[in-house]
This record gives C-alpha cells, structure tokens and sequence, in this order.
C-alpha cells in the first residue's frame, strides 16, 4: 500500500481473496511461530493431542524441514545477541500511519534492534531498503524508545536459493530510522 496508497480506499469493503500459496505462507508462519515459542516442538508436534493442529496447517514433511531450518535461522541471529528478548508475531504501530505484524523482532536494549522477516515463497525478496522491513524497524523503535545503537533486518527464505544465502541481512544504523520515519509519516 506504500507503494500506491490510492489502493487502500480502492481495495475497502473488497473481500480477500486467499490463494493456495497464501494459505500455505499463512499456516508455514503459524508453524514457525510455534516452533519459537515452545521448547521442544518437535516432541510436541507428534503427541496425539497435536493432530488437529497439524490439520489445521496442512502440515507435511516439506512444510516442516522448511519451517525447521527458519527457526534454526533465528535461534542462530538470537545467539549473536546476547539477552535479546524475542517477540514473535509482534503487532508494531508508527503513529500517523498504521501497524503491521512483524513475524520476528530480536530486541537488545543499547545493543540491537533486529527485525526480521521469514518468506515462505520462491521469488527472491531483498532486506536492503526494504520498505515492510523498514517499516516494522521503525515502529518498533518507537515501541522500545529508541535505545538501541545497531539495526539489523533479514530476510528468512529457506525455498528461495539465492547467491547471498537463504538468510540474508541488512545492516543500517538508527539514523536511517529515523529518515525512514520521516518519510513514512508525509
């Protein structure tokens, strides 16, 4: 909407249309979320009592190595940042203009802000200037105040074989926040 805002007032009262590649991205981030959130997934998904969870998903054996090797990805940029807290699925809000759901945020108070983002699809998606990516950042900086001296954004995209990996990161710094809020709030 960013890119056409004109498309917001066209697309009101308009019913979403799911596709089949919307419904798998939806129930892949369902699973992920998951994953991050409870110790021991893996034992917890082949209890009985997870059966219709897993119906609810469509999951398979595909969706759950890809969705394994995303949540390795996270687990990895956690350990880069020592006591960062991890909110996932985090609603973030940029006064003026909107909210969205940011799938991921590593937050180190004085130390990181880490955004990142997992793609589910087979097209490339770059993190570098990346306007959703940059707008998550910057909502959530004003969220935790500020107080952080690096940002990063990646992009998680375990289906998507890329020169640069399947996990890719931009470095910017909080001044580049600070633009980008200047600009998202015209």
């Amino acid at each position: 909407w960013m890119g056409c805002p004109a498309s917001v007032r066209l697309s009101e009262g308009r019913p979403s249309m799911d596709t089949p590649a919307s419904k798998e991205g939806t129930n892949a981030h369902t699973l992920l979320q998951f994953m991050l959130e409870n110790e021991m997934p893996n034992s917890l998904l082949a209890w009985p009592e997870a059966k219709a969870f897993k119906e609810a998903i469509g999951y398979n054996k595909m969706q759950h190595h890809t969705v394994r090797s995303a949540a390795a990805a996270v687990w990895a940029l956690k350990c880069d940042a020592p006591g960062a807290k991890l909110f996932t699925e985090k609603k973030v809000h940029l006064e003026g203009v909107g909210f969205g759901t940011s799938d991921v945020i590593l937050y180190q108070p004085f130390g990181l802000l880490h955004v990142i983002d997992f793609k589910n699809g087979k097209y490339a998606v770059d993190p570098k200037e990346n306007l959703q990516m940059l707008y998550y950042a910057v909502a959530a900086a004003d969220e935790f105040g500020w107080d952080f001296a690096r940002v990063h954004v990646t992009i998680i995209q375990p289906n998507c074989p890329h020169n640069s990996g399947t996990v890719r990161t931009w470095k910017t710094t909080p001044e580049r926040l600070e633009k980008a809020k200047k600009e998202f709030q015209k």
